[in-house]
């Protein structure tokens, strides 16, 4: 009977239950190899929303649990892929747990994680509480509870107070109250669109309020925390939002050494589409920077650069974007393709309103890079800025998060040669030595550059960027002590001389 309502209520709240629409899902186009990322994160969004309410449906259609157990696995692992919000983490991490994908909780919840947003206690909290739970780390474990005692004594709505006593109570070992807690969870989480949009696809919270994956990703977790004793004399929760023949058959996926059935998608994406179908298995361990503020967050470019630099070897990825123009070779292929795509005269050319140097410049590869913008210097590329943006090549080659800060310092030596500006005034009035200092490299790794950059006559120093502060200031905000002293040293000289 709960099978029977919850499938009627999914197919009243959902826009498709079709797996044959999806299978062919469309696909939005970008040429352009800069912007293309931020357009193939939207390809996976759209691909896998809604999927797991989708398989749910078919599961309690067809009595068969192993389909929404396999849409769920599928569902988060592109979601993590197309992830555009850190806040989104630890909800992700419990409907991963809902779906018995530990190897993803580790990929996006590695031990000692140090996310950080002090804007939002919640996140905090939560963040602490599920890396302490899942790798019982006592320690941390400790700070966590204090930090949920302190979120607990405040002002929150019902549903997020109840999460965090359940996480408490696990914390704990109090596992008679678990099943009651979660069976309140399930009805604050109806009441609470506010939770919901964590867990909801879009704005549709209906379908949330229809089956509680959240509320399955604790009891999963509660598994893995508890002795197989404890967890077996934990009742199942009764709410209507709990499916229960899911968790029996989830349990049982998660003791049964047969983990092929696991990694079976729900949905085969298939023509253009089907490079989605790789998209699970290329996710990257999250990668954290921390900003000015120092907040702790997700390094998304990062992110999305290794993704799919691990996708261009997919067969099916290179067969529909190989083949596109030469800048796309330059921007994301290897030094051998580009030169196969290349043809005389292509390093005057503009290509989306930049010259060649520019997607080289920028290319994940560090050989790929380097080889390339050396190849097109030779050949008479232009270094002037672009004239939409107005970085110079100097601003695109540092805002690369690798480097080979040796063959950085060589490729910045020939830029200067053709005459590249290191003054040049970029976005928002930030020169090259300030996307010197953002590096995250130490500062004896980037002495090299210092040196480079210290011997240049004429060397800006005073512009101020839009948020007023010069190159001195950054250095001390970001903690580079040496460079700091230097130039320091550097403008008291400008102004005892005049030179």
């Amino acid at each position: 009977m709960q099978c029977q309502k919850i499938a009627e209520k999914l197919k009243q709240n959902l826009p498709s239950v079709s797996t044959e629409r999806r299978e062919a899902q469309p696909l939005r186009e970008e040429r352009d190899p800069f912007t293309f990322l931020r357009i193939a994160a939207l390809n996976i969004r759209e691909a896998r929303e809604d999927l797991k309410y989708i398989g749910c449906y078919h599961a309690c259609r067809e009595n068969d649990m192993s389909l929404m157990y396999r849409a769920v696995r599928q569902d988060v692992r592109m979601q993590y892929a197309g992830i555009m919000d850190g806040s989104e983490l630890w909800s992700m991490a419990l409907i991963a747990l809902s779906g018995n994908d530990h190897e993803l909780f580790q990929i996006m919840f590695p031990a000692n994680f140090k996310y950080s947003n002090r804007k939002n206690i919640l996140h905090r909290v939560m963040n602490r509480l599920l890396i302490a739970l899942y790798y019982g780390e006592e320690k941390s474990g400790r700070e966590a509870i204090r930090d949920a005692e302190a979120f607990l004594r405040q002002k929150h709505p019902q549903a997020e107070l109840l999460t965090v006593r359940y996480l408490c109570a696990l914390w704990n070992s109090k596992t008679d109250c678990l099943p009651s807690l979660l069976t309140d969870i399930c009805a604050a989480e109806r009441r609470s669109s506010f939770l919901l949009e964590e867990f909801a696809d879009s704005t549709n919270t209906a379908l949330e309020k229809t089956v509680s994956f959240f509320a399955h990703g604790l009891f999963a977790l509660a598994q893995h925390c508890l002795s197989p004793e404890e967890f077996q004399n934990i009742p199942l929760p009764e709410d209507r939002g709990f499916l229960k023949e899911y968790e029996e058959y989830r349990r049982t996926a998660f003791s049964s050494v047969n983990t092929e059935r696991s990694a079976e998608p729900f949905i085969r994406f298939s023509g253009d589409a089907s490079w989605l179908n790789q998209v699970p298995d290329a996710l990257p361990k999250t990668v954290l920077r921390a900003d000015a503020d120092g907040d702790i967050f997700i390094d998304y470019e990062d992110h999305y650069e290794k993704l799919f630099t691990y996708l261009l070897h997919s067969p099916s990825f290179q067969k529909k974007y190989q083949n596109r123009d030469v800048c796309w070779a330059a921007k994301w292929d290897t030094f051998d393709h580009f030169l196969n795509q290349y043809h005389a005269g292509d390093e005057k050319k503009r290509f989306y309103g930049r010259g060649l140097l520019y997607y080289a410049l920028a290319n994940p590869d560090l050989n790929a890079r380097y080889r390339v913008s050396h190849f097109l210097l030779e050949h008479g590329a232009e270094v002037l800025p672009l004239e939409k943006e107005f970085d110079g090549p100097f601003h695109y080659l540092f805002r690369q998060k690798y480097h080979d800060i040796p063959r950085t310092k060589a490729l910045c030596e020939e830029l200067l040669r053709h005459g590249a500006d290191p003054n040049q005034a970029g976005t928002r009035n930030l020169l090259p030595v300030d996307d010197m200092i953002r590096m995250q490299y130490s500062e004896k790794e980037l002495k090299p550059l210092y040196d480079l950059w210290l011997s240049l006559p004429d060397l800006e120093l005073n512009l101020r960027t839009f948020g007023g502060r010069r190159p001195i200031d950054l250095a001390r905000e970001y903690g580079r002590k040496e460079l700091a002293g230097r130039l320091e040293k550097r403008m008291e000289h400008i102004s005892a001389t005049g030179s």
